[in-house]
């Protein structure tokens, strides 16, 4: 029972893993909500920035777009000038020169107009090879010759429609820059203007966008127009919606946002740093991340002192309560304690030991002297039968004034009684041989020696000291006397006694009939025996004393022999050590 409640209770929680539970439980909520706070203002920083910086994304597009509108005007205007229908429609070479620097004349008004915007102008005749430029800011000749023979080149390809030239805005990538050119063909004749990609973005963007590392132009297939390689590899992805922001880039964070200009045929972006975003918040995520450490220090804190000053103190008072469950109540609790209630507990629970300790040796001699009394009245119980008897044949012998063996059989009913009751409880099994000598002794006086028993001992000497319970054997002797006495047949008993598995047997066999079936039946289950209406007191009192010095340690058997007679064996188990005392300790507990 105390294996199979200790086993429930393993399977329950201590009191330690349920204040962790609360603890954890009471935290972690906290430490959660600080950080959906921390990120729910990150996004809500994130919309605030993205608000405002749409609207300047949108106005800067707005203006982009106005101006790429202004220069496409400017142009269509200029295809409905004289100079432009003379300079296709002659075939003059001198006066294709004077129109082409007529147009000349009127690029240079209008680069005062359009500054910010356009970086030159052209006029090109293919048949004639006419080309005259007008530039509001001086390059490389290096990047100016490779602007004319990329323009040249676009002028032959639509002659050989190989790619034909369409009135639009597109984009080159000319050196180490990228440009938005327009090319108009008229009359014969080849004029545009071609604009810095990165001169627009500066122009336009007068006043940076808050957070922003850079603006950009990207095609409608989303590729950006810049050299720089960073703005054009896998770390950030163009490849998302523009019509809400989004966050993109592996190194660095981006919050991108898009406007399209030029009826979608490009995007103006902004790419804003999601670190400068941030930085508004920094002291309160700094804020959030301190309370969090604080919070999981006070979680360490109340775990450590929950344990140290709650879970092991009462850990150990379970470990005294099981030792106490096991019988050991020389366990004491610590009398001081840092906690009050623990102090208190501690105390009264040592005190309650000492009572139950008290008490246990009361009850428990009070239990040893009922024992004895027990024994005393179990050992005595078989003699006023055998007592009434020999007096009988005392006073026999004493009226045929046979004083010899008056004497003598005085002398032997002092041994036995002296033997019985005035012996100890424990005795060596040579007093037990000796004791049933002398028994068979007396009835040899009390037959006048016409008794026939034959008695045969098989007991090795080193046995002759082993401490047995006195008249353990001596009544199943006197039994197989008593149902086995006749005048035809010789008694016959054998006595055998060896140590086997750590436990003394003990045999006695006769000759007799044996013991009846029910008789057997009743002796083997431990019950009383009722013979011809009185009671069979010889093997129930050994029995009974058996149980009391040896509890489950005793055995008893019986059986009939093969060869007729009774076979009765004890089993005496020899490990008497135990947590209770022997008989001979309990003796001297109720002496002192």
């Amino acid at each position: 029972m105390g294996r199979f409640m200790k086993h429930r209770r393993g399977k329950r929680h201590s009191i330690k893993d349920r204040l962790m539970t609360c603890a954890v439980c009471f935290i972690v909520p906290i430490i959660l909500l600080l950080l959906v706070s921390n990120l729910y203002a990150r996004y809500l920083l994130r919309e605030q920035v993205a608000a405002s910086d749409r609207n300047t994304v949108q106005l800067y597009a707005e203006r982009i777009d106005t101006r790429l509108e202004d220069i496409k005007s400017r142009l269509v205007n200029i295809g409905g000038d004289l100079e432009v229908k003379h300079l296709g429609a002659t075939k003059s070479y001198d006066e294709k020169i004077l129109a082409a620097y007529q147009l000349k004349s009127q690029f240079q008004e209008d680069l005062l107009l359009y500054d910010s915007t356009v970086d030159g102008f052209f006029v090109y005749d293919l048949t004639d090879e006419i080309y005259m430029k007008e530039t509001s800011i001086v390059g490389t000749i290096q990047q100016q010759e490779m602007i004319e023979d990329t323009i040249r080149q676009l002028v032959k390809e639509d002659q050989e429609l190989k790619k034909p030239i369409s009135a639009k805005w597109f984009h080159m990538h000319i050196g180490d820059k990228y440009y938005l050119i327009r090319i108009y063909h008229i009359h014969g004749g080849y004029y545009g203007s071609w604009s810095d990609v990165e001169r627009i973005l500066n122009e336009a963007v007068t006043i940076p966008i808050e957070g922003a590392e850079t603006v950009l132009l990207l095609t409608k297939e989303k590729e950006p127009l810049s050299a720089d390689q960073h703005y054009r590899d896998e770390s950030i992805n163009w490849e998302q919606d523009f019509s809400e922001y989004y966050l993109t880039g592996k190194d660095k964070r981006y919050m991108v946002i898009a406007e399209p200009i030029e009826n979608g045929e490009y995007y103006f972006v902004a790419l804003i740093l999601d670190n400068e975003i941030q930085r508004g918040i920094h002291l309160f995520s700094i804020l959030i991340v301190m309370m969090i450490l604080v919070s999981i220090g006070l979680l360490w804190m109340f775990i450590r002192y929950s344990d140290e000053e709650i879970a092991i103190p009462l850990e150990h008072v379970v470990e005294v309560m099981e030792k106490v469950e096991e019988g050991n109540l020389d366990v004491v609790l610590p009398e001081e304690s840092n906690t009050k209630e623990f102090s208190v507990l501690n105390d009264s629970f040592n005190k309650m030991l000492k009572e139950i300790k008290h008490l246990k040796i009361k009850v428990y001699e009070e239990k040893i002297q009922k024992q004895k009394a027990q024994l005393d009245f179990l050992q005595i119980q078989t003699n006023p039968h055998f007592f009434i008897n020999a007096m009988n044949v005392l006073y026999s012998y004493a009226r045929l004034n046979n004083m010899e063996m008056v004497k003598n059989m005085t002398l032997s009913l002092v041994k036995h009684f002296r033997y019985t009751l005035y012996g100890e409880t424990w005795g060596f099994l040579e007093e037990e041989v000796n004791f049933i000598q002398n028994y068979l002794h007396l009835q040899e006086l009390r037959t006048a020696n016409t008794s026939k028993i034959q008695i045969d001992m098989d007991i090795p000497q080193t046995l002759m000291k082993e401490k047995i319970p006195i008249m353990i054997i001596q009544p199943f002797v006197e039994n197989s006397i008593k149902y086995g006495e006749s005048e035809e047949k010789e008694v016959k008993i054998s006595i055998e006694v060896k140590k086997e598995k750590g436990s003394l047997k003990i045999c006695v066999r006769d000759n007799g009939d044996g013991f009846e079936p029910d008789v057997l039946e009743a002796l083997n289950q431990e019950q009383r025996v009722v013979r011809e209406g009185k009671k069979r007191i010889g093997i129930q009192n050994v029995r009974s004393r058996l149980e009391i010095l040896y509890g489950e340690r005793a055995k008893m058997y019986f059986e009939n022999g093969e060869d007729g007679g009774a076979i009765v064996t004890i089993w005496l188990l020899q490990e008497t050590q135990s947590n209770d005392y022997s008989l001979e300790e309990k003796d001297e507990r109720i002496s002192r």
